[in-house]
């Protein structure tokens, strides 16, 4: 019979015996274990809640079905889900889509770590490093075949992690007006960190915008801007990965994975419209234009499937938009450009402004419309106007639209949030009442 953790919620004394235990058998680089509380600054008088985590070898792994590069699979015998740490990337989306904050990068060997519920020691009936060393028996080692979805203190994922919990009547939590919010408003994601994702993004737009003006303009064919950018395009996602050399096995995991579909179908968009614009014909540019579109979905689709908040399926910063509203711009088609960009002001008004985050959005917001209202008139002028020098306002319309895109694709990365747990516990960390 397979087994998982138990967890009693009122006997953790946060003595970090397990993650030391953890640490010692297994030597991982970066925390396999981790002790999550919600005074950590210790504040006399108020309540203490402890949570030990790592990974907890869901039946339906998110983790698993993420990776493009398929380096995840599940030991039939234990459930353990293990890592083959020769096939990662290092990538992160598995982090991205972990509820549990399980997988960790290395950012030294640049792949993957996570817990494999010390899977040797339970072949020789020995259960895990880290049960076997807790003083309070807080933490546990439960044989039961098939695990319990969990509520009222972990995220309710449908992925059946094997961890039970005791005590969650008395786990605190963040109530909102669609019910519990357990996973709080912070991000564990960084836009400074990941901004190499957020420049291939931009460009990913961008190509698709001057596909669409190089077939719809007779002015403009391509020419080699296209084919650069395009080089340039495939490049960026390389470098943001840990193990670039391992780029290839990105591919390897079609079927589950959203980023492993994306790769396929960029790949696909980029050698399509190269040749498009080389032998022209109108089936073939076509067939690439459909493609194109295909591929703006799934880009979103990448944060989409991590984050199903009704915000981020429908940001103004979505390469969706993006890339519609630059094919616009590039191709001079000026009342798409015009309902697009009036279309992301209003979308933008329906995120969740509460808080110091919110009203940094709002500035964002404004400085956006500012850049983009500008840009219109700036191109609007120098085709409307003989007084303006020939193409100085109009350079200057399409750089000013260009930057508001900019600021509006760093802004989604902002609002994106991906589930995670020690999310949560940041978010609502007790502060002493002032009186």
């Amino acid at each position: 019979m397979k087994g998982g953790f138990r967890y009693e919620i009122d006997k953790c004394v946060s003595c970090l015996a397990c993650v030391a235990a953890c640490k010692l058998i297994n030597g991982g680089s970066v925390p396999w274990r981790q002790v999550l509380t919600d005074n950590r600054k210790g504040y006399p008088g108020l309540p203490v809640h402890n949570l030990s985590l790592a990974c907890n070898h869901c039946e339906d792994p998110a983790c698993l079905n993420a990776c493009p590069a398929a380096a995840y699979s599940i030991d039939p015998a234990t459930g353990a889900v293990l890592l083959s740490e020769e096939r990662c990337i290092g990538c992160n989306y598995c982090f991205w889509s972990c509820p549990f904050d399980a997988p960790q990068l290395n950012r030294r060997s640049g792949t993957i770590e996570k817990c494999h519920f010390c899977v040797e020691r339970q072949e020789n009936n020995i259960e895990p490093a880290c049960t076997s060393a807790c003083p309070t028996g807080a933490l546990s080692f439960d044989k039961f075949e098939s695990p319990e979805e969990q509520g009222g203190h972990l995220p309710v994922t449908g992925i059946k992690p094997r961890i039970r919990l005791n005590g969650s009547d008395r786990w605190p939590v963040k109530e909102t007006g669609s019910g519990v919010d357990l996973i709080g408003m912070g991000s564990k994601i960084s836009p400074w960190r990941e901004w190499t994702l957020i420049l291939f993004t931009y460009l990913t737009s961008g190509l698709f915008g001057l596909f669409f003006a190089a077939i719809s303009s007779i002015s403009f064919n391509g020419g080699i801007i296209y084919p650069v950018l395009t080089m340039v395009t495939l490049l960026i996602p390389v470098v943001h990965l840990g193990k670039p050399s391992r780029a290839w096995r990105a591919l390897t995991n079609i079927s589950k994975s959203e980023l492993s579909r994306e790769i396929v179908v960029l790949l696909i968009f980029a050698a399509l419209s190269n040749i498009s614009l080389l032998y022209g014909g109108a089936v073939l540019f076509s067939i690439s234009f459909a493609v194109g579109l295909v591929l703006l979905v799934l880009v979103d689709n990448v944060y989409t499937s991590v984050d199903s908040r009704i915000d981020i399926k429908f940001h103004p910063g979505t390469v969706f938009l993006t890339g519609l509203l630059m094919a616009s711009l590039f191709s001079g088609e000026y009342m798409p450009l015009i309902f697009i960009s009036s279309l992301q002001v209003l979308l933008a008004l329906r995120i969740n402004f509460s808080g110091a985050t919110g009203r940094k959005r709002y500035f964002t917001l404004a400085i956006f419309t500012l850049l983009m209202a500008s840009g219109i008139l700036f191109i609007m002028s120098n085709s409307l106007s003989s007084i303006v020098p020939s193409g100085v306002s109009f350079v200057s319309g399409v750089a000013l639209i260009m930057a508001a895109q900019a600021l509006n694709r760093i802004g989604f990365y902002f609002d994106f949030k991906p589930p995670g747990v020690t999310v949560m516990y940041h978010e609502k960390s007790n502060q002493p009442a002032v009186s």
